[in-house]
């Protein structure tokens, strides 16, 4: 079903339409899911996607077709490393390293609690303006916890509508891909805080460390930005399950830009 959703078809990538943002490249998430989704079926059997860092070269398109390569650069009983790509045409739009490692039974420790909210029926569903994001109102169910609006710290509820996750129901490791890409609501109101609503932020690369495998179907995303400084602003955010689970830390370089 996420091959299904992402285009996938064996090492060919088909970019369904509808992902596009507004300078017509697809999003980011998706990108990234889509690398994501290419290491996960490249782990030995046993092992899942455990982190990844992605950087973001040049926009894919949704057309023409693009070409999955991964490179598995060790395999272990515990653990394996890979790096991949999506090329298409005569160039690389995305490349990335990544390892995976098989689930240990050992005791836990989680230093990460999340923060004190309403579930997420006690929020409205976010509506974008213009239609511009027509893909997150068609892909995603994403309902925004109240913050103080002179900082950069964002608080959200996400569903994904298109990909069904049932209650207790695990997410696919791809599909934290797809919201992992909202930690840039944290750097994009920096932008607006700092510059004025005419800024964009650019993503160059976006790093995924699974800490463990959320259920479904909410995940509650907390992001915030670090740093602006020299046309750059790095963010990051936390994942937890609507179980209160600690599912993925996450961290994203971008580069801020007028819009003219």
């Amino acid at each position: 079903m996420i091959d299904e959703l992402l285009g996938i078809d064996g090492d060919t990538l088909r970019p369904p339409s509808g992902w596009g943002n507004m300078w017509g490249a697809t999003f980011g998430g998706y990108v990234a899911a889509v690398m994501l989704q290419s290491f996960e079926r490249n782990a030995p059997e046993g092992q899942s996607v455990a982190g990844a860092h992605i950087a973001f070269a040049r926009p894919l398109r949704t057309e023409p077709e693009a070409r999955l390569v991964v490179d598995v650069h060790h395999r272990g009983r515990s653990g394996a490393a890979f790096s991949g790509r999506i090329d298409q045409g005569d160039a690389t739009t995305t490349a990335g390293i990544a390892w995976a490692t098989v689930e240990a039974d050992q005791p836990s420790r989680v230093e990460v609690s999340p923060p004190d909210v309403g579930p997420p029926e006690a929020y409205e569903r976010n509506v974008s303006r213009g239609g511009e994001n027509t893909f997150v109102d068609r892909d995603f169910d994403m309902r925004r916890v109240p913050t103080p609006e002179d900082g950069t710290l964002m608080l959200q509820w996400m569903r994904l509508t298109r990909l069904r996750v049932e209650d207790g129901e695990s997410w696919p490791v791809a599909a934290l891909g797809l919201v992992a890409d909202m930690v840039g609501a944290g750097q994009y109101r920096a932008a607006q805080l700092t510059a004025g609503e005419k800024y964009g932020a650019l993503s160059l690369d976006l790093t995924i460390h699974v800490a463990a495998i959320p259920r479904g179907p909410w995940l509650l995303g907390v992001f915030e930005n670090l740093a602006l400084d020299r046309g750059r602003t790095i963010g990051r955010g936390l994942l937890y399950d609507q179980h209160g689970t600690f599912a993925a830390s996450l961290t994203q370089q971008s580069l801020v830009r007028a819009i003219r």
